[in-house]
């Protein structure tokens, strides 16, 4: 990435994600490492088609479970994830899912970290969309697309339902990342600071 920044303990990552084995541990959307400092480090993904994970390095992992009903195969879904004074949360279709357990300290459960660093570099540490290098590589194995990362909660950590969008996202002034992709350009950015991102393997443009 081209510019990178800095998000803080205040942070959104939503976006449309869509993968033909949800079951599977492969679904990543996103992950951000920080500069100078591993408990910068921010790991969004699924663990299964019930269940999503957000792992802060030196903080340990908070598992996030849905109340009811699973993510189907093949089929876009809407995932956002906040991070505020109260605390971080998960959304899957506009509905909050439920904290369940969290790794190390249970206290971890409330942590929003000690400030999120997406980072313009792709040495390690770096910052990686679709991919995660941090126990080998595990790839999102599926499509993506509208995928916004934002230095503020655009929702409240508290809310029991989010709307979900009918429409393509649109930047916000505190919008840092929101990338597009068209039938011939597979991720754009449309933010403000019109990044650039290093392809890694294969990056391929749907429709």
């Amino acid at each position: 990435m081209s510019t990178g920044f800095t998000a803080g303990s205040t942070w959104t990552v939503d976006g449309w994600v869509k993968n033909a084995n949800m079951s599977a541990e492969n679904a990543i959307v996103m992950v951000g490492q920080g500069t100078n400092n591993a408990c910068r480090a921010l790991t969004l993904r699924s663990l299964s088609s019930t269940s999503w994970s957000l792992d802060l390095s030196c903080d340990d992992r908070i598992n996030f479970t849905m109340s009811s009903g699973s993510m189907a195969n093949n089929t876009w879904i809407h995932v956002a994830a906040v991070g505020d004074a109260n605390g971080m949360s998960i959304w899957v279709n506009g509905t909050a899912l439920t904290k369940t357990g969290c790794s190390g300290n249970a206290a971890n459960c409330t942590n929003t970290g000690s400030g999120i660093r997406f980072t313009n570099s792709y040495t390690s540490p770096s910052m990686q969309i679709g991919a995660w290098s941090g126990n080998g590589w595990l790839s999102q194995g599926g499509v993506m697309n509208y995928l916004r990362l934002s230095t503020s909660a655009i929702w409240p950590s508290t809310s029991s339902t989010i709307p979900v969008p009918n429409t393509p996202p649109t930047a916000l002034a505190s919008t840092k990342l929101l990338l597009t992709s068209t039938s011939t350009s597979p991720f754009v950015d449309s933010s403000a600071l019109n990044q650039t991102l290093t392809k890694t393997g294969t990056v391929t443009a749907v429709s």
